[in-house]
């Protein structure tokens, strides 16, 4: 096998220097009984990576590659297990007196020097631009999320996970990396002041940034012990009527700043992964905690000072069973409605573990899809896998803890748009649902790219971010174009870990 390139590395140890290992994102216990000889190896403690990546290469050699949940870990797997020309491990994470922030950018600025006459930049579009003629769905970024400027329309801020935080100012057409000078690849949430398009929250490399300026530059928030705390946001939410009140979701609690960062106060502890707010009413916020097997949905009545947890009928998995992660949404179409994509193991199928419903702003919820739940064993009728490669919902698995999202129609409360693999859509709230196009249909007018990990609705402006890039509709879902937003990513699949799962 082709050693990894030493150019490679320079940009992993960014990377890696903070997220230094990648976990199963849920534990394997027993390896399929026709599991190849790679799969078994790759599990087996103190196993060597050269000998894993050859037998990798012999499996393959003779058999269609086929991408499923151990085929993505074991890129994870040789990621954490880096190697130099000469085959020897790095020992990472670096030792942080040895590889200081300064010390990094001092190295890239000189590397860039000797290599300037052979490097040259190529984006922000597809990096593999040979892709097309090899790949039925070409293109790669891997962005994960992409949110409108509420005051001007035609800027976005994309963050992406191996190339920092990208904006555009003609609603997509053209991107500018703003963190390209910043120790930090992956950049999983973000958030864009509805007063100010130039005002901008993000989170990365364990701090959250803000910049005033449309960022030209960028100031870490919060005091000097909340800084050193490596506080890595799933999402970061703004109240709807005070510019200075944000909330954030972290692996290290709940998050609270109502001076616009100056200061953040930790409302709850343990893993929180999603946050949303009734429409047209600021006391009412909702949020998603990971513990141990399960997710808990929690309601605020005051604004966000306080949450509890609500049951009533909102699925509790027990072990063996397991549902560690959802994605809710909400829909100014009807107010009280709050949806659950709710994923996990469960009843013999892993995947999709429930679609629920609540009609009364979380207090009660309903199953609505799929089969008679939780999980089970899919197959394309009454139990549709909506996680997985299978545009008819047939197979098992799918990337149900590595990317997910949810968005419901503003006009439309009985509208859901969902992204996991592919894109799935639902007009009856969630009971019945249709994939428009497969993700590896790249020839379809409603061709959305593998892997999606946000979707967020503007009006009649709809945006899907996945790890093909952009993708942009302006006809309600009908047809997507996709925007410039293919990065040039050095390392492909680098991506962030919390509590043993991998979030948007």
């Amino acid at each position: 096998m082709k050693k990894i390139l030493s150019a490679f590395l320079i940009f992993q140890l960014s990377v890696l220097a903070f997220n230094s290992s990648a976990q199963v994102p849920y534990p394997v216990t027993k390896l399929p009984a026709d599991a190849p000889q790679w799969e078994i190896e790759m599990f087996k403690p103190g196993v060597t990576p050269d000998a894993v990546a050859d037998l990798y290469e012999q499996y393959y050699a003779t058999h269609d590659f086929v991408k499923n949940f151990y085929t993505q870990y074991y890129k994870h797997w040789m990621m954490k297990h880096a190697r130099d020309n000469d085959g020897a491990l790095f020992n990472l994470p670096l030792d942080e007196n040895k590889f200081s922030e300064q010390k990094y950018l001092q190295n890239t600025h000189q590397h860039n020097l000797e290599k300037a006459s052979v490097w040259q930049c190529i984006g922000p579009i597809d990096f593999d631009h040979h892709a097309a003629s090899t790949s039925y769905a070409p293109g790669a970024a891997h962005v994960y999320t992409a949110e409108q400027s509420f005051s001007d329309p035609n800027t976005l801020y994309a963050g992406t996970a191996n190339a920092g935080v990208w904006k555009s100012i003609d609603k997509g057409e053209n991107w500018t990396n703003l963190t390209k000078d910043m120790m930090l690849s992956q950049v999983r949430a973000l958030e864009i002041d509805f007063t100010d398009p130039n005002i901008i929250y993000f989170s990365g490399g364990g701090k959250i940034y803000k910049s005033i300026d449309g960022g030209s530059s960028w100031n870490a928030t919060g005091s000097v012990t909340f800084q050193s705390a490596f506080v890595d946001a799933n999402d970061i939410m703004m109240s709807t009527i005070n510019h200075n009140e944000l909330w954030a979701a972290t692996g290290t609690g709940l998050w609270y700043t109502n001076d616009g960062g100056t200061n953040w106060n930790q409302l709850m502890s343990g893993v929180w992964q999603e946050l949303e707010v009734k429409p047209n009413d600021i006391n009412i916020m909702y949020a998603i905690k990971q513990t141990g097997v399960k997710t808990e949905f929690y309601k605020s009545t005051d604004a966000g000072q306080t949450f509890t947890i609500r049951l009533g009928g909102y699925p509790v998995a027990l072990s063996p069973n397991e549902q560690k992660r959802t994605e809710i949404t909400v829909t100014p179409a009807a107010p009280n409605i709050v949806y659950a994509f709710c994923t996990g193991v469960a009843n013999a199928g892993s995947g999709l573990y429930g679609i629920y419903v609540s009609h009364d702003a979380g207090e009660n919820w309903n199953f609505q899809c799929c089969g008679t739940g939780p999980g089970g064993v899919p197959d394309t009728g009454t139990n549709k896998n909506l996680c997985g490669w299978d545009d008819k919902g047939g197979d098992d698995g799918g990337q149900y803890y590595y990317d997910l999202a949810m968005a419901a129609s503003p006009f439309d409360s009985n509208e859901i748009h969902i992204g996991a693999v592919n894109h799935w859509v639902s007009y009856d709230a969630g009971v019945n649902w249709n994939c428009p196009a497969k993700w590896s249909h790249s020839d379809k007018p409603n061709y959305v790219h593998a892997d999606i990990h946000d979707i967020h609705f503007y009006n009649n402006n709809w945006w899907i971010s996945c790890d093909g890039g952009i993708f942009y509709s302006a006809s309600l879902g009908d047809t997507f174009t996709k925007n410039n937003m293919e990065l040039p990513e050095l390392i492909s699949g680098v991506s962030g870990w919390v509590n043993g799962m991998e979030m948007k």
